[in-house]
């Protein structure tokens, strides 16, 4: 009890006297998804990067938006680590971190000060495990690369999990205009095989095998289904190459 009280107290002076970006707070998991552009202070293309944290709701795209436009200089690289969300906001963020040239990777992002006495500008961040779920994993998809365990940030074992979406059908309007529900309304089609059809669609376009939707699918939305790394890669799930032998 008291090793922990003493843990306790040290984080919370440091949370008074240095500055900690709100993606990088303890519990921005479990709110809406924070963007700040994070670096370990190296020189290397990868040493910035995006760290994307938090759930995914239908603001999420718009403030990923404002946040591209407020940064001077936009890092190649972004980090998810969301439980997910809501499914249309998160194949909207994916086009948008296709459009940007982004490459994705998965783990949530740290900051680490060199001593609990040091100055405030001695820190770095850090990449650790993290997880992209539900449609997370949809905005994953729209990575130019993809690192499920990245080898510029070794944070195995990340995971990225799959389920069907859920939720009443009204939802559908999330992803479907109003003509196109009153026309499958209308027809034998359901507004759930309409919305799996846009799911297909989207994965199609972002280079991934469409039989992940089946995978998804087949799990209930209270499950989370981890394709294995043969799968990742059979499905084109996981595209970055990685570092080769004689990376220097």
């Amino acid at each position: 009890l008291l090793c922990g009280a003493a843990t306790s107290a040290l984080a919370q002076q440091f949370n008074e006297s240095c500055p900690w970006p709100k993606a990088l707070q303890s519990g921005t998991f479990e709110q809406p998804m924070e963007f700040w552009a994070a670096t370990n202070k190296g020189n290397m293309s990868t040493s910035s990067w995006i760290a994307a944290t938090g759930k995914i709701g239908p603001e999420t795209p718009e403030r990923f938006r404002a946040f591209l436009a407020s940064e001077q200089y936009v890092p190649g690289q972004i980090v998810l680590h969301s439980p997910g969300g809501n499914l249309a906001a998160g194949m909207e963020l994916g086009r948008m971190i296709r459009q940007a040239g982004l490459t994705a990777h998965i783990g949530t992002t740290e900051r680490v000060f060199e001593g609990y006495n040091a100055p405030c500008d001695t820190w770095w961040d850090e990449v650790k495990a993290g997880i992209c779920a539900s449609s997370c994993a949809y905005a994953f998809l729209g990575g130019r690369e993809r690192f499920v365990d990245s080898p510029y940030y070794p944070t195995s074992p990340s995971l990225l999990g799959f389920h069907q979406f859920y939720g009443n059908p009204e939802r559908g309007s999330d992803m479907l205009t109003a003509e196109q529900v009153t026309e499958i309304e209308t027809s034998t089609l359901s507004i759930a095989q309409a919305l799996t059809g846009q799911i297909v669609l989207y994965a199609i376009e972002m280079g991934v095998d469409a039989r992940i939707v089946a995978f998804a699918s087949a799990t209930p939305s209270d499950g989370l289904y981890f394709p294995t790394t043969a799968e990742l890669e059979e499905l084109s799930i996981a595209s970055g190459s990685g570092l080769t032998k004689w990376f220097m």
